[in-house]
């Protein structure tokens, strides 16, 4: 029971860390759902939130295929569930799996944001 409470807490942990750095990052938007679980549902936006990003099913589509076939990173896309657009299902992972998503994210939302095609990114 205590290894189980050990790693309940580095799950909490590694949420909130992704709760608190997701929204630095330009192109990310809104949480939805709740954020009670082991995963998060996040919005991707077609330009910052600062500039009046919108939802984008396109942004969230290509940074979901970039990031699994190049970086080996994986995320849902759930942009077609009913109220998820542009939305992203992000497992929360070690603390070491949370980094490096985060850094990925960061690296293909640039990217996207600033022109570059999916294929670009893809390698």
């Amino acid at each position: 029971m205590a290894v189980m409470k050990k790693y309940r807490e580095k799950i909490i942990a590694q949420r909130e860390r992704l709760l608190q750095e997701l929204p630095k990052i330009p192109g990310v938007g809104r949480f939805l759902g709740g954020q009670e679980s082991n995963f998060l549902l996040v919005e991707l936006l077609d330009k910052p939130a600062s500039e009046g990003g919108k939802p984008s099913n396109k942004i969230a589509l290509a940074a979901y295929e970039a990031m699994a076939e190049k970086r080996g990173v994986v995320v849902r896309f759930r942009g077609k569930e009913l109220g998820c657009e542009g939305c992203l299902r992000v497992t929360v992972g070690t603390e070491e799996e949370v980094t490096r998503f985060l850094q990925q994210l960061r690296v293909v939302l640039d990217s996207l944001l600033r022109g570059s095609d999916v294929q670009s990114l893809r390698g």
